[in-house]
C-alpha cells in the first residue's frame, strides 16, 4: 500500500505538534514560599501588613506594587512574563498577589523550594533579587534517588542592570514620617526596581535524574541588613526518551526527503 506524501506529511505534522518544545523554559510549580511581599491594594498612609506579610526590603520597609491595582496608571509587577533578557525563557510567580508568593532569606539563612511535579532539567532558571546589595550563595539541587549537586548561586540587588528578567515599575515605600507612599522609580532613584534570573546549568550527567527540590543557602559576610528574594522558577526540561527518538526520527525523515528532492 502506498501513502501519498502530503497525507504522511500531514501525519507526521501532527505528531510533531503534539511534542512539547525542548528549547523554551517554562514555569516550573514549586511549594516553600514564606513570605507574601506583593501589596495588592491602595492604601497610602497604611499598614503594609494590610496586603503583606513582609517588605522585600525590609530593613527599609520598601517592597512591590501588584499589577492592576490602579495606581498611576497601572504600573507594578505582572504574575507571569517572559524575561527581558531571554524571550525563551518564561516566568511565573510562585504564589499570587494575596498569598505567600517568595522564598524570602535573611544573610546567613537557608530555605528549600520543592517541586510540585518532579522533573529532568537541563537548566533552571531562578527569579530572584536582592535588597541592600547582591547576594552570594549556593544552591543544592537534590534529584529522586536521593543525589545533589551542589552549584554556585548569586542574586544581584534589584537596583542592578545584568540579567534582567522584569523592571518592576514602583514600589510601596516607607517614609521618614511613618507613613507610606507610592514612587514611580522607587525613592527616585533613577531606574525601577528588578527581578533577574540566575542559570542554574545542570550537568549532563545530572540530567537524566528528576530534581525534587533546590535548597538555597545565602552567606555575603558582613551584611546584616541584606535580604534575598526568590520568587520563582523556569526550566528547560529534558524530553522522555520516546519523545527524543521521535524528534530525531522526524529530522531523518526531513533529510532523506530533501536528499530525494535533490535527485
Amino acid at each position: 500500500m502506498t501513502i501519498a506524501t502530503a497525507p504522511r506529511m500531514a501525519l507526521l505534522s501532527a505528531m510533531f505538534l503534539t511534542i512539547p518544545s525542548i528549547y523554551a523554559a517554562t514555569p516550573i510549580a514549586a511549594t516553600g514560599a514564606n513570605q507574601d511581599i506583593i501589596v495588592e491594594g491602595y492604601n497610602p498612609g497604611g499598614d503594609l501588613t494590610t496586603y503583606a506579610t513582609s517588605s522585600f526590603d525590609v530593613a527599609n520597609g520598601s517592597t512591590f506594587l501588584a499589577k492592576g491595582i490602579g495606581f498611576g496608571g497601572d504600573p507594578g509587577l505582572l504574575q507571569s512574563f517572559v524575561s527581558e533578557s531571554d524571550p525563551s525563557v518564561e516566568f511565573e510567580l510562585l504564589g499570587g498577589y494575596d498569598e505567600l508568593n517568595t522564598l524570602q532569606l535573611i544573610n546567613g539563612t537557608s530555605g528549600t523550594l520543592t517541586m510540585v511535579t518532579p522533573s529532568a532539567y537541563s537548566e533552571i532558571y531562578v527569579l530572584t533579587a536582592s535588597a541592600n546589595g547582591s547576594a552570594t550563595g549556593t544552591a543544592t539541587v537534590n534529584f529522586s534517588g536521593g543525589s545533589s549537586l551542589v552549584l554556585a548561586f548569586a542574586s544581584g540587588d534589584w537596583y542592578g542592570s545584568d540579567d534582567v528578567a522584569i523592571s518592576a515599575g514602583p514600589v510601596y515605600a516607607g517614609t521618614s514620617g511613618g507613613t507610606r507612599a507610592y514612587y514611580t522609580n522607587g525613592n527616585d532613584a533613577p531606574a525601577p526596581p528588578r527581578l533577574f534570573q540566575y542559570e542554574l546549568a545542570i550537568p549532563l550527567a545530572y540530567q537524566g535524574l528528576e530534581v525534587t527540590s533546590i535548597d538555597f543557602s545565602i552567606d555575603s559576610a558582613g551584611n546584616d541588613q541584606l535580604y534575598t528574594s526568590i520568587m520563582g522558577l523556569s526550566g528547560n526540561a529534558v524530553p522522555e526518551p520516546s519523545v527524543a527518538a521521535m524528534i530525531s526520527a522526524l529530522g531523518l525523515f526531513g533529510l532523506v526527503r530533501r536528499k530525494r528532492a535533490n535527485v
